[in-house]
């Protein structure tokens, strides 16, 4: 079943990020990562005390571009808890790409992030590297050269 006679237009507009404290992804992807708080409210619950409404979204978004950003999550079941840093499987959890990817990888390298690859790879599309975030989870750097258009779509070839 699909839609035949009509496709409505669609995007991704947000990813779950599970993590264990607010602050903590907050402080790698909006602090390391540079990416912007877009939303961080507190959410009426008789259920949860503290919980809160967190949207992160990359760095240098425009109105031009549907927006997806990251929907953080404060792990609260044991399912949960047992996949925060595991989001993916053993697969890479996001593709970060860079229109800069030297400066970037610099800036990233001395921040301490811990890369999984001892230096860049040279790809078709260009150089890429592969990271994790606070919790372990992949995350691909990817050089977005200025004269292409588009996504890349690129391949997880981890798993």
């Amino acid at each position: 079943m699909g839609f035949t006679n009509w496709t409505p237009t669609q995007h991704l507009s947000l990813i779950t990020l599970l993590c264990h404290e607010y602050e903590e992804a907050i402080s790698f992807y909006g602090g390391l990562l540079n990416f912007t708080i877009h939303e961080d409210s507190e959410v009426d619950s008789n259920s949860e005390e503290g919980k809160r409404f967190i949207v992160l979204t990359p760095p240098k978004l425009t109105q031009m571009m549907p927006m997806v950003g990251l929907r953080i999550v404060r792990a609260t079941t044991r399912r949960q808890q047992k996949a925060v840093g595991n989001q993916a499987g053993d697969a890479v959890f996001l593709f970060f790409e860079v229109d800069n990817f030297d400066e970037c990888y610099g800036k990233m390298k001395s921040c301490g992030i811990k890369f999984l690859e001892d230096k860049p790879r040279d790809e078709k599309f260009g150089k890429a590297i592969l990271f994790q975030d606070t919790y372990g989870n992949k995350i691909d750097l990817i050089d977005r050269p200025l004269n292409r258009t588009g996504s890349l779509y690129a391949r997880d070839t981890s798993v």
